[in-house]
């Protein structure tokens, strides 16, 4: 059995047990635990706090936002279009406008 089928079942069970039950099942009172249990469960199963997550530079950020397929494929488009209106196109057709929107695109989306 998996530990969501256990944890499903003593949910279930403990859903139709009346209070006393409960706490003879876990070993507690409608009042808590005792100062010396609580130092017991310590020792047995350590201190209950989280650990602080590592947090990441703006740097990790940015490329985490900015790194994606869509942005790869939309960074691709334009570059071809840049090069094509821009670079390689007569200076009477030369027109930088849709590799504009494209890159702004890529910034606005990140």
């Amino acid at each position: 059995m998996s530990k969501a089928t256990l944890f499903d079942s003593r949910i279930k069970k403990y859903a139709y047990c009346k209070p006393p039950e409960i706490y003879r099942d876990l070993g507690t009172s409608a009042l808590g635990l005792s100062k010396e249990q609580v130092d017991t469960m310590r020792e047995k199963y350590g201190k209950n706090s989280f650990q602080e997550r590592k947090t990441d530079t703006t740097i990790q950020r940015l490329r985490r936002a900015f790194i994606n397929p869509f942005h790869v494929i939309l960074f691709i488009l334009g570059i071809v279009s840049l090069v094509a209106d821009v670079f390689m196109a007569s200076n009477f057709t030369r027109n930088a406008t849709t590799a504009l929107i494209i890159f702004s695109m890529i910034v606005i989306s990140g």
